[in-house]
């Protein structure tokens, strides 16, 4: 059975999958504007795209229990944190604590007891 701060987990991260969804179409409904190229922002659709199927698979893997879900999740709110730093100095307060609170949040969780033995090395027998 997963625990409630597993579920909690997968829910913020798959929020941050669709959060890069929204982004991308963001992107694409912008195609052409702007200093890039339309190929450098199909590119970035593309990249964009490809971070938010990293989320939704790390989403899945925290809410079945995978192991390997650990460190991904701990990059993920690791970038995230970076990245409101520089929203933060910046002096976008609200853009930066809509990084970073998540991000603490989920790697507060992530250390529970509970997530631990979720998401704990299983062994087999031989």
């Amino acid at each position: 059975m997963t625990p409630p701060a597993a579920w909690g987990i997968a829910f913020i991260v798959g929020l941050q999958a669709a959060a890069l969804v929204v982004s991308a179409m963001m992107v694409i409904v912008m195609l052409g504007d702007g200093a890039l190229g339309v190929p450098a922002q199909l590119f970035l659709v593309f990249l964009i795209l490809l971070g938010a199927v990293w989320l939704g698979a790390t989403a899945w893997g925290v809410k079945a229990g995978k192991t390997w879900t650990r460190a991904a999740v701990i990059v993920i709110q690791l970038f995230a944190a970076i990245l409101s730093m520089g929203s933060l100095s910046a002096g976008d307060i609200r853009g930066g604590l809509l990084l970073l609170v998540p991000a603490a949040v989920v790697l507060l969780l992530l250390f529970t007891p509970s997530v631990n033995t979720h998401l704990g090395q299983r062994y087999i027998d031989r």
